[in-house]
């Protein structure tokens, strides 16, 4: 695994605590994808998009050969080879025209704890891409933040709370940038939440089909979606 620092900075847990919530989330997304697809999930491919932190559990469900890991932070990448991550990883980037895959290639797609950090433009840019690489019939998991996200977290500063709610409340969208460097204009990496619905205002070609809750993670709403046009 990784290092006990590396857990901590990256997800806010480590060890057994960390292993508990991950497979609850495992758990709950195999359930879903059976009622979704009508088939197991195991032996399916499957792409983590972001962080790399599903990427071991995956083995339980389906050869390592069938699983991709991408990241458009190198750094993610080169922990998970450091690792011992025996499947496909790719640095991608941060607002992605394209994956490194064909398309139609993945069952599912996971993208835990990613929108909960991306721009407009890169949420945008991200459900687009994903959108090429997934089957006609695979499921999208991803995880977005409510509204209530913004007084739990103690790195946003008082005066800008009130904004970003009203953003949220307005829009349906608040972004809140981290001091990064912009890409191509754009800081595309900070503290995000969304209602559900504007899921398909960022990107019109998917559709959300359910959504679940995790009492052990109560700020990541989890989001199933499917292309839109799927059977």
């Amino acid at each position: 695994m990784a290092p006990v620092d590396v857990q901590r900075n990256w997800t806010g847990a480590a060890g057994v605590p960390l292993l508990t919530l991950r497979v609850a989330f495992i758990e709950k997304i195999r359930r879903h994808f059976m009622q979704v697809t009508g088939r197991p999930l195991e032996g399916s491919r499957i792409l983590d998009y972001g962080y790399g932190i599903m990427l071991r559990l995956m083995y339980y469900l389906t050869d390592p050969g069938r699983i991709a890991g991408c990241d458009p932070w190198d750094e993610s990448i080169r922990l998970c080879a450091n690792a011992g991550i025996d499947c496909r990883l790719d640095v991608t980037d941060y607002l992605p025209a394209a994956l490194p895959y064909e398309e139609e290639t993945f069952d599912l797609i996971l993208a835990y704890s990613v929108f909960t950090h991306t721009s407009w433009r890169a949420s945008v840019a991200a459900l687009e891409a994903i959108r090429t690489v997934i089957k006609p019939d695979g499921l999208l998991v991803l995880t977005i933040r409510p509204r209530e996200y913004w007084a739990f977290h103690q790195d946003v500063p008082e005066l800008d709370k009130p904004a970003l709610l009203r953003a949220h409340d307005r829009t349906g969208f608040a972004f809140w940038p981290h001091n990064r460097p912009p890409v191509d204009g754009d800081v595309t990496f900070g503290e995000t939440t969304m209602k559900m619905e504007t899921i398909e205002e960022l990107c019109s070609k998917w559709k959300t089909i359910g959504y679940d809750r995790s009492l052990q993670d109560p700020h990541q709403l989890i989001v199933l979606l499917q292309a839109r046009g799927a059977a």
